[in-house]
């Protein structure tokens, strides 16, 4: 549990931004344009004093909703230079598909098929999705 702990905090200093319950004062903005990304971390060395760090970067053009405000506080977010042309894109999906409801609305937002071996048993019967 300590290990995991020293992931956690490592990480979370690393991190030049506030996003969540992840606040610094130092750095009070949430910053897509920069941190956009998950945190990997791993012990390649089990002698090491801390964690390896990586990071993923992640693809708003294929968020099915980009990263936006959460309706708390003030917005001061950075962010990410395609967001505004994702929520272009979702936009004219949504205007153009009027009576799709939500489910269609998420399969023409993040076009994704899932095989049928991890589909749960609570999908919709009998829309056409697989």
């Amino acid at each position: 549990m300590i290990r995991l702990a020293q992931c956690v905090a490592y990480g979370a200093m690393l991190r030049k931004e506030s996003r969540g319950a992840h606040a610094r004062e130092d750095y009070p903005e949430r910053n897509d344009r920069d941190w956009l990304k998950r945190t990997l971390t791993f012990w390649p060395d089990e002698n090491a004093d801390l964690p390896e760090v990586k990071y993923e970067e992640l693809d708003v053009m294929k968020m099915e909703m980009p990263p936006g405000s959460r309706g708390y506080g003030v917005d001061n977010t950075i962010h990410h230079p395609d967001t505004e042309k994702r929520v272009a894109q979702l936009e004219e999906i949504r205007n153009t598909n009027p009576a799709a409801d939500r489910f269609e609305m998420q399969h023409l937002l993040n076009p994704i098929e899932i095989p049928d071996k991890f589909r749960g048993k609570n999908e919709r019967i009998g829309l056409g999705f697989k």
